[in-house]
Formats: C-alpha cells, structure tokens, sequence
C-alpha cells in the first residue's frame, strides 16, 4: 500500500467520524470526495509549508557566506534548558546525595573504608586490626557476603555515632612463634 493509498484510509475515517460520511469506495461521488480532500491535505497546504518556510542553515540573501540566520540564534534554546544538559545535572546531583555508608552502619562499609584508608592494602588492614591477613581476608569476604542478604539500615539510628571508626577489638596480637624442628643426627651414617 503506498502512502496516498495510506492517507486515503485515515481520511475516510476522519470524514466518518467529523462528517458523518459512510465510506463507500464503489461511489463514485464518495471517490471524488476523498480525492479532492487528499489534493486539499497533501499537495495544496503541504506547498504553503514548503513555501513559507525558513531554511535556518543558510544565511540570509545578501549576508556573507559565514553569517547566521539571526532567526536561529532567537530559536535556539540555552544550553541549560537541552534534554541532554538536563540529564546530566540530575545525575550529578543523585550522584552527590548518594553518600558512602558510614563505617558504622555494617561491617562491609568498615572494611571498605579501611581500605580506603589503607590503600586498598589488606596487609595494612590487618596490621591496624591486629590480625592475621588470613582471617582479615575471611572476614572481610564474610561481611561482603552478609551486605548482598541484609537489609538497608536507617540512617536515622546511627546519627548519634557520627565519626567513629573501626578498631581492634583486642589491645595486643598473638604471636606465633615458629620453632625449628630438630633432628637428633649425632649418631654416624652407615652407608
């Protein structure tokens, strides 16, 4: 179906439903109706369109080659008001109210902001905590895991512990002191 064909259809149901007109295509007078309201809508003010229009990237007759048409510096809008402008100051202010979680608020904002802190370097991490790299490892992997299944807390019940941070939960580290296996070999070889 072409597009006259396409416009001829939605004419009739317009003139169907504002003039009360019955489609019938097999009439001849109904034909000659559709006919001259298609020349009406698509050729006669179609070309006043095209006649009074604007082209807005040439300049105007008489201008040099480099000028602007000053109808499209009226028409164009600040840049503060382009859907794209727009966009990415909202995303900038979403961006600056989404704050980090406190330390407080669960054991992975803790680590995280040790890490931080440290450098991203789990061994100054245990070293301030007092443990083993081993078992910071675990238990960071841990506090990762329990942050995907909990739920968000409300800020409003941590606001009385603003500024703490994380500790050792014991004053001094374990050491394990490692000893030398010895082998009673004063006895001679027999070879």
């Amino acid at each position: 179906m072409s597009d006259v064909e396409g416009e001829a259809w939605l004419l009739a149901e317009e003139l169907r439903l504002e003039k009360g007109l019955t489609p019938e295509f097999g009439c001849r007078d109904y034909q000659e109706k559709i006919i001259s309201f298609l020349y009406q809508k698509l050729v006669r003010y179609s070309e006043v369109n095209v006649r009074h229009a604007v082209r807005l990237d040439h300049a105007p007759a008489g201008a040099p080659d480099d000028a602007i048409n000053p109808l499209l510096t009226k028409l164009a809008a600040d840049e503060r008001l382009e859907p794209l402008a727009i966009l990415i100051e909202r995303e900038e202010a979403a961006a600056d109210r989404e704050v980090e979680p406190a330390a407080y608020e669960s054991p992975a904002a803790a680590y995280l902001q040790l890490l931080r802190r440290f450098d991203n370097k789990m061994l100054d991490v245990a070293t301030h905590l007092l443990i083993s790299r081993s078992w910071c490892y675990r238990r960071f992997n841990q506090a990762l895991n329990l942050a995907k299944l909990q739920r968000p807390l409300a800020k409003e019940a941590f606001s009385t512990a603003e500024g703490l941070e994380p500790s050792p939960w014991r004053k001094f580290r374990a050491l394990h002191v490692r000893r030398q296996l010895e082998l009673d070999i004063d006895t001679p070889m027999l070879i």
